[in-house]
């Protein structure tokens, strides 16, 4: 430990070894690996709220705590609000600044994604807002910074499957002769006034005629009417 309280341990191998092993730290416990230029590069970092991951993660499985002995207040959802409120989401496509991008090991590409200020209009209960977010080795530092619950909405999906698959029953199950009966009986009216349409349209463009013929030519079958002119 040097004068300024740093403890610093290098070499190719470095072991520790312990029933339990801890550490406590004020702000953040970061790992870093050497680049080829030999500056180090965080890629992890455990924050006192918050674990934040600057590369891809790769794990096998991943496990919620869902036991229902830890949960309370037990209650159905509304499949139908979710359903509606889901479809007003806006995905978007967009790429991260770049020292935002630098620090995530984002690369410079074009991704879909959701706007968190825009998914708390609908699903306040997706975002979380932290007051403070900095990092300390670049100085990064915005207040208010917006998060989205990404699993929270994957439940969610699986609602508004089950909401569709609902709607889908319904309409397999409903009788369908509701719809052949109220189909044939429209459609004669709106055959009948598109004849009497192109009726008009022919008399005004042919020659002139008076009233009586006028009334035969509407009631005349199209056929009939063709021939006469």
């Amino acid at each position: 430990m040097d004068t300024h309280g740093e403890i610093e341990m290098s070499g190719t191998t470095v072991r520790a070894s312990g029933e339990s092993i801890s550490a406590e730290v004020k702000h953040s416990f970061e790992l870093s690996h050497v680049n080829a230029d030999g500056t180090p590069n965080v890629t992890f970092r455990a924050l006192s709220d918050l674990v934040i991951s600057h590369v891809p993660l790769q794990v096998p499985k991943l496990l919620t705590p869902s036991d229902e002995r830890i949960k309370t207040d037990i209650k159905a959802i509304d499949h139908e609000d979710i359903f509606h409120r889901l479809q007003d989401l806006q995905l978007k496509s967009f790429k991260y600044d770049r020292e935002w991008g630098e620090m995530m090991g984002v690369d410079d590409e074009t991704v879909r994604g959701l706007i968190a200020q825009e998914v708390a209009d609908i699903f306040p209960e997706y975002v979380t807002v932290k007051s403070e977010f900095h990092l300390t080795e670049n100085g990064l530092r915005m207040e208010n910074f917006t998060q989205i619950n990404q699993q929270a909405i994957i439940v969610d999906l699986l609602a508004a499957l089950q909401a569709q698959q609902k709607r889908i029953s319904i309409l397999k199950n409903s009788p369908v002769k509701n719809l052949e009966v109220q189909v044939p009986s429209i459609f004669p009216q709106v055959l009948h006034l598109a004849e009497r349409q192109v009726r008009l349209m022919f008399l005004l463009e042919t020659r002139p005629v008076g009233p009586l013929d006028l009334f035969g030519l509407l009631l005349a079958p199209v056929e009939t009417r063709m021939a006469k002119t």
